[in-house]
């Protein structure tokens, strides 16, 4: 199941809950809120608001309940009723959620959908059906019509709130999610960029060139990188791994060449490892034998 969310993810299609949670945040605010009675249209859209905001904020359900009393006009509740806001809150997030699921699958073009409860003890008798029918996966429903057949009457029925209070909810057809699976070829994800500033290779993906041997104060090391470029290793304390690391960010925010630079560790010793350049074409026809001290300093700094 994850690989097909990750195709329709790469085909720009998402399933996750953070897009169902755009979608009802968006569709609370354009509900009509037509079922509740003994409220005015000002009431109504101040309900959408409230609840598109709560969705938004990720708070607590209690919170959702509170800030749904705030709008509700400061009247008794009707006759059986003991939380009027408590109640709404429930029922109309539950068929916010699941209209703008529907509305989900149906554009990604799923043609089935599952019922589901919360599966304690609170689960009435009009759902409970719904919910361990099939062998536990839930009742199956036509996503392109949003209806559901009843397990026990057999007749058709919509998402839920099946009642006022409703906590159920519905979710994709796994069978279906197989079968598009197995049309689909092995996902393979993009890698991500490394962070501005971070090696941008694997350390153990470094192969050591040890045909290269270099002379100087300090030991130093070349490694090939798997994209083929050349990196020079220089194994010495944080200190001065960090101060060839500064010089180089100098550098590039004065806009002056510099080889590229970070602060690594290859085989538990720190150091500093600088991209290395070519320049045999530009050096072509002079002989090293020849240079002066003053003129290998300069190359090496250029």
């Amino acid at each position: 199941m994850d690989r097909v969310r990750q195709h329709w993810i790469s085909m720009g299609v998402r399933t996750s809950w953070e897009i169902w949670d755009k979608a009802a945040s968006e569709m609370s605010r354009k509900y009509k809120f037509d079922l509740i009675k003994d409220i005015n249209d000002s009431t109504r859209r101040q309900l959408g608001r409230a609840i598109g905001e709560w969705i938004e904020s990720g708070e607590s359900f209690p919170d959702l309940v509170r800030r749904v009393r705030r709008v509700l006009p400061a009247e008794p509740p009707p006759k059986g009723v003991r939380d009027r806001a408590r109640l709404i809150a429930t029922t109309e997030t539950t068929r916010i959620y699941a209209d703008s699921r529907v509305a989900g699958m149906q554009a990604a073009g799923l043609r089935h959908m599952r019922w589901r409860t919360a599966e304690d003890e609170l689960v009435c008798p009009l759902c409970a059906p719904l919910g361990t029918a099939n062998d536990g996966q839930g009742a199956k429903g036509d996503a392109s019509s949003g209806t559901f057949m009843d397990p026990v009457t057999g007749g058709a029925i919509g998402p839920p709130p099946r009642h006022p209070g409703c906590r159920c909810w519905i979710v994709e057809d796994t069978e279906e999610l197989n079968d598009l699976l197995a049309t689909m070829p092995e996902y393979k994800p993009k890698p991500e960029p490394p962070p501005e500033g971070v090696f941008p290779f694997r350390v153990q993906d470094l192969q050591i060139d040890r045909s290269v041997r270099l002379s100087g104060a300090h030991r130093k090391e070349v490694y090939i990188a798997p994209d083929g470029s050349r990196w020079l290793f220089k194994p010495q304390d944080e200190f001065r791994a960090i101060g060839d690391k500064v010089a180089y960010d100098l550098a590039k925010a004065l806009d002056l060449p510099a080889a590229e630079t970070y602060v690594i560790e290859i085989g538990g010793r720190k150091g500093s490892i600088q991209r290395m350049f070519d320049v045999r074409a530009s050096l072509r026809g002079v002989d090293p034998a020849g240079l002066t001290e003053e003129q290998i300093v300069r190359i090496q700094k250029e």
